[in-house]
């Protein structure tokens, strides 16, 4: 088991980042709308 499995909340933003790029994802932050904030339907 990986150090970040174990103890996720240490990762910084430079480290969150190269995981994403490594592993060829892309990350989208934004904020959320009043009506999928409400929703209990997640979007994966």
């Amino acid at each position: 088991m990986s150090e970040l499995e174990r103890h996720p909340d240490t990762i910084t933003v430079d480290q969150l980042l190269s995981l994403v790029a490594a592993l060829g994802l892309e990350l989208i932050i934004q904020t959320r709308d009043a009506a999928s904030a409400a929703s209990s339907t997640v979007e994966w």
